[in-house]
């Protein structure tokens, strides 16, 4: 399947540093100022609260801020609850109710090339075979126009169809 209309790199470079969420996407960048807390608030305060007990939804807030903030690589639990203010068995708490889904997993990786190949999605791979009970799905974003298999379960889709 192809997406005829996906964005190209350039476009796709232009939306991430505006933010990427589709609703802000069109937003001018005070208008974004607004809407990107607003978001969080909403997150912490009523769509996670009406999922579990959250004691302080002010404290999900600064471990989500950390998170992202930290999201060039995989730091360790400590770090991120240290930067967030709260003890690591809080925020082991909180990652967890994020992760949710059930226990089940899909794991994304994201790719600036238009045409990604099988050793792209190596990653995946030893993701599903490390969680060969909970991993339901691997995705490859790519900045191309093309969705096709590259591996038993794991896909690559244009980093548009997120919103499409």
């Amino acid at each position: 399947m192809t997406m005829p209309d996906a964005p190209n790199l350039p476009d796709y470079i232009d939306m991430a540093v505006r933010g990427g969420f589709p609703e802000a996407i069109t937003m001018t960048e005070r208008q974004r100022g607004f809407w990107f807390p607003g978001y969080v608030d909403q997150l912490v305060h009523r769509d996670v609260t009406a999922l579990a007990e959250v004691r302080s939804p002010e404290r999900l807030a600064a471990l989500l801020q950390a998170t992202a903030v930290s999201s060039a690589g995989t730091p360790a639990l400590a770090t991120i609850a240290t930067a967030a203010g709260i003890d690591a068995s809080t925020a082991r708490v909180y990652l967890d109710l994020l992760e949710g889904a059930q226990g089940r997993v899909v794991g994304i990786e994201i790719k600036a090339k238009a045409s990604p190949e099988p050793r792209d999605a190596r990653h995946l791979e030893w993701l599903q075979d490390e969680l060969v009970d909970t991993f339901v799905k691997g995705i490859v974003l790519h900045s191309g126009a093309a969705s096709y298999p590259l591996g038993k379960n794991i896909w690559a889709l244009p980093i548009a169809t997120v919103w499409r």
